[in-house]
């Protein structure tokens, strides 16, 4: 599974917001659901990845990933 959590750190990834407040970006990768879950930075790692049932956590944004702003009311 380290294989495609490498992967996506270094393909262009489009994230889009949710409306979940635990997970708040998604994306499709290679027909895979992909979330990512914003953490207390600097206390803790900047994002986590899940993919599936396991996590990855990210420290800083790959340049090659693009994350839309989430509409506020």
């Amino acid at each position: 599974m380290n294989d495609i959590f490498n992967l996506i750190l270094s393909e262009k990834i489009k994230w889009t917001p949710t409306n979940d407040e635990e997970f708040t970006f998604s994306s499709i990768y290679k027909g895979k659901l992909v979330k990512l879950r914003m953490n207390d930075f600097p206390d803790e790692p900047l994002c986590t990845l899940f993919i599936n049932n396991e996590e990855r956590d990210v420290d800083e944004f790959p340049e090659n990933w693009s994350l839309l702003k989430r509409r506020t009311p």
